[in-house]
């Protein structure tokens, strides 16, 4: 057991290229305070490289709207093991999917997974809506209760 947990723990540290590694827990108001750039986003592109001899997965993001910190970038890569999402250690995420991203300094995602809020659309009222910790939100109120811990 102990080796699997060795074996588990190396892999993940290779995740934090762009993925913050973090075991702390946020609320969605420990997030929003933590994050100093908050970001809704697109991803146009999905690539594969390779730094160093490990093989990578490059998520392209095209910037929408900054809700949070005086972000200049138009677009954004992140990159990750090519095969963290299969360990869960990054959200599944597909060309199209829009998603709120609550990043570091250093715009990585914080959290493992927390800090990536897929967006859907709801097919009768036409919103955006996501979900943290098991609460539904619209994309509107999301932003709302962001801004209102924020400020």
């Amino acid at each position: 057991m102990t080796k699997y947990i060795c074996i588990i723990i190396t892999l993940a540290t290779f995740v934090t290229d762009s993925w913050a590694l973090t075991v702390k827990h946020y609320s969605l108001e420990g997030l929003s305070k933590d994050s100093p750039f908050i970001v809704r986003a697109k991803c146009t592109a999905i690539a594969f490289g390779n730094e160093s001899g490990i093989e990578k997965k490059i998520y392209r993001f095209e910037i929408h709207e900054v809700i949070k910190g005086n972000f200049g970038k138009k677009n954004i890569e992140l990159k990750v093991l090519k095969n963290a999402e299969k360990l869960r250690l990054v959200p599944s995420i597909e060309i199209s999917d829009e998603a709120v991203l609550f990043l570091s300094a250093t715009l990585k995602i914080k959290g493992i997974t927390q800090g990536y809020l897929k967006l859907h659309e709801d097919i009768k009222t036409k919103k955006r809506l996501t979900s943290y910790e098991n609460t539904s939100y619209t994309y509107e109120a999301l932003k709302k209760i962001i801004t209102s811990y924020t400020q």
